[in-house]
């Protein structure tokens, strides 16, 4: 379970406070906040769903990842419920700028192969 847990965020985008995001439609860049999205939530092994982005907290962490059965069948076996919470780049709501866009762009470009 663990190992699988693991494998997931390593093919995860890792959101920490210096991930630079643009909103659709706007000129505006601004950076997340994780502890400010998971909320009362973090500590707890949650994820949340968006169109075809999954976001899980692990170990007070946030990550989001491609929604697919294998990141599901991942987070359920090792213990996490699905609860409501922001979940960034879903939608085409915003999406990451430089280096995050990068690595945002090879995850999905893989689950998508």
């Amino acid at each position: 379970m663990q190992q699988k847990l693991e494998q997931l965020k390593n093919s995860s985008l890792h959101i920490t406070e210096e991930v630079e995001i643009r909103w659709a439609n706007q000129d505006k860049v601004g950076h997340l906040n994780p502890a400010k999205i998971a909320g009362n939530l973090i500590g707890e092994k949650v994820y949340a769903i968006s169109g075809k982005v999954v976001a899980f907290f692990s170990e007070g962490e946030m990550y989001v990842t491609p929604k697919t059965k294998k990141a599901l069948e991942a987070l359920r076996s090792a213990g996490y419920k699905c609860r409501e919470f922001f979940v960034p780049f879903a939608n085409g709501k915003n999406v990451p700028t430089g280096a995050a866009a990068e690595r945002w762009n090879t995850i999905t470009a893989a689950t998508a192969a």
